[in-house]
């Protein structure tokens, strides 16, 4: 008990530091006593979510593995309200010009040809859709894999610019779906901000991380029975229900 109170402890002081450095003064931390009493127990299970009731971040500290789970699941709340633009300012603009300049001349045919037909020459945005696009399996499979290493250090790069290498002490890292779900969620957030998201948006952003086994949908397969996996399978399915018929109060 001891051990697990000190872990949960240090995943706490984890998820305040980076909403400090991300200038995030809405994170709320919960635990499972929280919700007793609750009549709905989706946000209790939950790693983290946003209230459209209070405006919170709220990350359930109970529901996370370890820091790096803790950390990453509040980037991953922040990204989705917020999107990297916000979070990262101009640290976000050096890091899709950089992308840019590291393609090859293919991608960087395509990212040019989206810039001049929908963003008026805007190779920021179009980059930012073309990061986004990888995604998508397909297109995520078709990328030299040398170039993806390359985008995956300029993103941890960006990072670290804000202060985030002192995670790595931590073990905290990024895998390639959560990176891919980070670029895919950023650009989304552009298009359709969360606080205007549709319920349709927020459908789409849950079957995009069932897909990718990110976030509250994260592969932990290999840890449960297979009742467990059955279980949790079909609760996916439920919550995914849920977002379409009703949307997010918690």
């Amino acid at each position: 008990k001891a051990f697990a109170a000190r872990e949960r402890r240090n995943m706490a002081d984890a998820v305040r530091e980076l909403a400090e450095r991300l200038h995030l003064d809405n994170v709320e931390i919960r635990h499972r006593k929280d919700y007793d009493g609750a009549e709905d127990a989706r946000p209790a299970r939950a790693k983290g979510y946003y209230s459209r009731k209070s405006g919170k971040i709220v990350v359930n500290i109970d529901n996370q593995r370890d820091v790096q789970d803790a950390v990453q699941t509040l980037l991953h709340e922040a990204v989705a309200h917020y999107g990297l633009r916000q979070l990262f300012g101009e640290h976000f603009d050096t890091f899709l010009r950089n992308v840019y300049e590291a393609a090859d001349m293919d991608v960087r045919r395509r990212i040019t040809e989206l810039a001049l037909r929908k963003y008026g020459g805007d190779f920021r945005v179009a980059t930012e859709e073309y990061l986004a696009s990888l995604a998508e399996k397909t297109d995520f499979e078709n990328m030299p894999h040398s170039f993806w290493q390359k985008i995956k250090r300029m993103f941890l790069a960006m990072l670290h610019a804000i202060g985030f290498d002192g995670f790595a002490d931590k073990g905290v890292t990024l895998s390639d779906n959560e990176l891919r779900y980070i670029l895919w969620r950023s650009y989304e957030n552009l298009k359709e901000p969360g606080e205007h998201r549709s319920i349709l948006g927020e459908a789409e952003d849950v079957a995009k991380q069932v897909e990718l086994k990110v976030g509250n949908y994260g592969d932990t397969a290999a840890e449960e029975e297979p009742a467990d996996v059955a279980e949790r399978r079909e609760e996916k399915i439920g919550q995914l229900f849920f977002v379409v018929g009703r949307g997010f109060d918690e």
